[in-house]
């Protein structure tokens, strides 16, 4: 995280895949394309230094680390 302030965006959008597991509808949800919001969880990503998704064709699943931290939440 580039000096410590993570884009409430972000985590918006984080949220909305988290709650659909599915990246066009989230996008929908959100009223943003599908792209944006995709490049935006890679933005994420590469803040945080790790995947947030597991992307199996159309679905997203949240690998084991998140689910562990969101657990712990």
């Amino acid at each position: 995280m580039e000096g410590g302030h993570m884009d409430t965006r972000h985590i918006t959008y984080f949220m909305a895949v988290f709650n659909h597991l599915h990246f066009t509808k989230a996008a929908e949800q959100l009223g943003i394309s599908q792209p944006t919001l995709s490049q935006q969880i890679r933005l994420l990503e590469a803040e945080v230094g790790m995947p947030l998704f597991d992307r199996i064709g159309k679905r997203s699943l949240l690998p084991k680390l998140v689910r562990c931290f969101i657990n712990m939440a």
